[in-house]
């Protein structure tokens, strides 16, 4: 059968609802793709950093499976601002994924200007003692 992938859909608020919150790497102008340079929006480079989403399977329950994970969300606004703090988690929300890949173990983010909520860290790192 031919394009079955175009009937699947990825349940964002499922997989990051209230299970993930991301740390901010990098925000930086995203290009279009294809060899023009034309900024299309922004690109903000997050990590995994809470994962508590419990994945069952037949050998028991893994949690923790994502964390320090990396994703890139693409923003559809140019000069989209966004903090880069240890202390500043994100959820996000309000966005739409698509998984890829040959192993279908990829996923292409895009929200808009509204698609975080942004969460005070309240326990900064105390480093290693």
């Amino acid at each position: 059968m031919k394009k079955l992938r175009s009937f699947l859909k990825f349940d964002a608020e499922a997989f990051f609802g209230k299970h993930k919150e991301l740390l901010v790497l990098e925000v930086k102008p995203h290009r279009e793709f294809g060899g023009s340079d034309a900024v299309i929006g922004t690109k903000v480079t997050c990590v995994i950093i809470t994962d508590k989403s419990v994945i069952r399977t037949a050998d028991g329950d893994i949690s923790n499976l994502n964390v320090f994970e990396k994703l890139d969300i693409k923003i559809d606004q140019v000069g989209f601002d966004i903090p880069i703090n240890s202390q500043i988690h994100l959820k996000p929300s309000e966005i739409t994924c698509t998984v890829y890949g040959d192993y279908q173990n990829m996923i292409s983010v895009k929200g808009s200007k509204n698609c975080f909520e942004i969460i005070q860290n309240k326990q900064p790192n105390q480093g290693v003692q």
